[in-house]
């Protein structure tokens, strides 16, 4: 019942107070609470005027049902330039502290789509190198990468050196780091929001991985460097150099590799251009700015000489139209000064030259040249070919000369040891011993041994006798063909219109005679060996025994081929055919023995195929047929051919009618 301030005086203990009404200010020494909520109705202040407030417990959890609540603020009102500090401690009583010691994390947690507690993000900072003296922190931004789990994003390290911290940005080598303005290294800006480099010298630079584009145009790019290479590791990779202000106009080197590999297979120069002017897109070699060289549309031109040094060096000119009569590779030697060739100006030489010491000393040992017979004009040409030749004491001397009126000039002897054509000056030639080829004229000497009559008649008066063998290039009566050979031919194989036959092969060919038979059946036989009925049509089967199935052979002979013609496309079956034979004085019960086998691919149903048994190469055994033989023929097919199949079977076989 009193009012007012009232003080209580007792035990500390006062264990029957369960509530208090609004206390104003309430001091003591220790709470101790037995359950686990304080409850304010309005805002609280805890004031320490001792400036620590110490929270003794394993978790202190805010939490708040408020948009953008909980919220922390570290206030701080005094007038200076400091500010309220946030701090993790981590402080061990062992002495166990070491590189990779957490100092303090943030954790940034929530929920994924089906309501799992996820970690999304996080700041951690650790010590990177304990060592008194040398201390050095490492602090490190992560986030969820993908598939839920963390990794390091952002890391700052203390580095190895004072006033040094190492920076690791990104994770993995897909990373993509952003840098939404300009990129200062140091105090110079490096590269701008566009991705350009800013500062034009880089001269640590060794490597450009990707590079697309360098320099400006109009803008010379200086490269200073002891050497330039460009490789390129990919298979089909052909790397290529341009020079040109555009892909139709400029000019390009490629390395081109084999297909599908590394390995070079030729370098290409090539120039394009989309001017019409002749010769644009032309190449020039200088030297020391003396042009030496020049290739045009027209061809390569040298100003100077040209050395083909190596061993068996040589010059080949060829020509790749088709061969005519003004076709071929061409040589020209030509002297054009701007002005009209005189007398016995010189045209071109052709010298061969060799050394005639060990001290590089060198010496013309023959030379061909044109030299001008006359002063030339749009009338005249006149031109005479020279043969020089060089004699024991290295002089030269010219030992034919060939003028413009077809004159050959010899400063020597001549020798000819073939045929000497034309008409000799001198009648009189007393020291002729022989003669060649005698094309006109009538011989009133004595006999000669052995002439050449190259007329269309010989003209031989009264009986003429010929000894021994003669051999006649052709011969031929008043009309008719002309005869040109002997031939003894049994079967007349060259089938020639200009040759004669001798009597023996005249008899062989007329004994021997050739014959068609055909043998004709339907069948679903498949792949069982079936006897051809020689006899009648459509009567085969797989027994020997019927009557209808071989021939009786009265003279000796051969079975040449065999010819198939079918309703059905049997392409694609190997047919095995079998000439098979029972000897005069063997019975019947004992069944034929196969003396030929041929096997190949069936005929289409549009197609004749042969089987040919006289050729060695195409069959196993032989063909041939004895007189008295009793002659069979059997068909066995690999795959079935299916129902209803007609064999058209024509035979081709030889007798011996002599």
């Amino acid at each position: 019942g009193t009012s007012g301030a009232v003080t209580l005086n007792v035990d500390a203990a006062q264990t029957g107070i369960t509530s208090l009404g609004t206390l104003g200010i309430l001091q003591v020494d220790n709470i101790n609470i037995n359950g686990n909520t304080i409850s304010a109705l309005g805002d609280m202040a805890l004031v320490a005027t001792g400036n620590d407030i110490t929270v003794d417990t394993d978790n202190f959890i805010l939490e708040s049902s408020t948009t953008d609540s909980p919220l922390i603020k570290v206030l701080n009102t005094t007038n200076d330039d400091q500010a309220g500090q946030l701090i993790f401690e981590k402080l061990r009583a062992d002495n166990a502290v070491a590189s990779g010691q957490n100092l303090g994390e943030i954790w940034f947690r929530g929920q994924d789509a089906a309501q799992n507690t996820q970690d999304y993000a996080y700041i951690i900072g650790e010590i990177d190198v304990s060592t008194h003296g040398q201390e050095s922190g490492q602090l490190k931004f992560g986030v969820v990468n993908h598939d839920g789990g963390n990794g390091n994003g952002l890391i700052l390290t203390g580095g190895s050196a004072d006033q040094e911290i190492d920076v690791v940005v990104g994770l993995g080598a897909s990373s993509v780091t952003t840098v939404t303005g300009t990129l200062t290294v140091g105090s110079t800006a490096t590269i701008d929001n566009s991705g350009q480099v800013v500062v034009a010298s880089q001269p640590n630079i060794t490597t450009l991985a990707g590079l697309t584009s360098l320099g400006a145009a109009g803008a010379a790019t200086n490269i200073v460097a002891g050497d330039v290479t460009m490789y390129n590791t990919v298979n089909d990779g052909n790397p290529t150099i341009s020079l040109g202000s555009a892909t139709a106009n400029r000019f390009e080197m490629v390395s081109t590799y084999n297909s599908g590999a590394q390995t070079l297979d030729s370098v290409s120069f090539n120039s394009y251009t989309t001017s019409s002017s002749a010769n644009d897109g032309r190449y020039f070699w200088r030297v020391d700015e003396v042009q030496l060289m020049a290739l045009l549309d027209a061809g390569l031109t040298v100003y100077g000489n040209i050395f083909a040094v190596s061993d068996g060096a040589s010059i080949t000119s060829q020509n790749s139209t088709a061969s005519s009569a003004t076709e071929g590779g061409k040589l020209t030697l030509r002297c054009d000064d701007g002005a009209a060739m005189g007398d016995d100006h010189r045209l071109g030489v052709v010298e061969f030259s060799g050394a005639e010491d060990a001290s590089n000393n060198r010496q013309t040992g023959a030379r061909i040249q044109a030299m001008c017979d006359a002063a030339w004009s749009a009338s005249e040409n006149g031109t005479r070919l020279e043969f020089y030749t060089m004699d024991g004491n290295a002089s030269s001397e010219l030992s034919l000369t060939l003028d413009s009126d077809k004159l050959a000039t010899f400063a020597g002897a001549v020798t000819v040891t073939g045929a000497l054509t034309g008409t000799l000056a001198t009648v009189s030639q007393p020291n002729i011993t022989g003669v060649g080829t005698i094309g006109t004229g009538v011989w009133n000497g004595t006999a000669i041994a052995s002439a050449y009559l190259d007329a269309d008649t010989a003209h031989l008066a009264g009986t003429q006798t010929f000894t021994g063998t003669k051999t006649l290039n052709s011969f031929k009566g008043t009309a008719g063909a002309t005869v040109t050979n002997i031939l003894d031919e049994d079967a007349m194989g060259s089938d020639s219109a200009t040759a004669l036959a001798t009597q023996q092969s005249i008899k062989a060919y007329v004994d021997t005679q050739k014959q068609l038979a055909s043998y004709n059946y339907r069948s679903n036989q498949g792949t069982t060996k079936t006897y051809v009925s020689l006899g009648d049509a459509d009567a085969e089967g797989t027994d020997t025994t019927p009557v209808k199935m071989p021939i009786t052979a009265p003279v000796a002979g051969k079975l040449l081929k065999i010819f198939l013609k079918s309703n059905k496309n049997l392409n694609g079956h190997a047919l095995t055919w079998r000439l098979e034979t029972q000897a005069t004085g063997v019975t019947f019960s004992s069944g034929p023995s196969v003396i030929g086998t041929v096997t190949g691919a069936g005929c289409t149903n549009s197609s004749i195929t042969n089987y040919d048994f006289s050729d060695a190469s195409a069959y196993t055994g032989d063909n041939i047929i004895d007189a008295g033989d009793t002659v069979f023929i059997s068909l066995e097919s690999d795959t079935d051919f299916g129902a209803n199949v007609i064999y058209y079977i024509t035979c081709l076989w030889e007798w011996d009618l002599s």
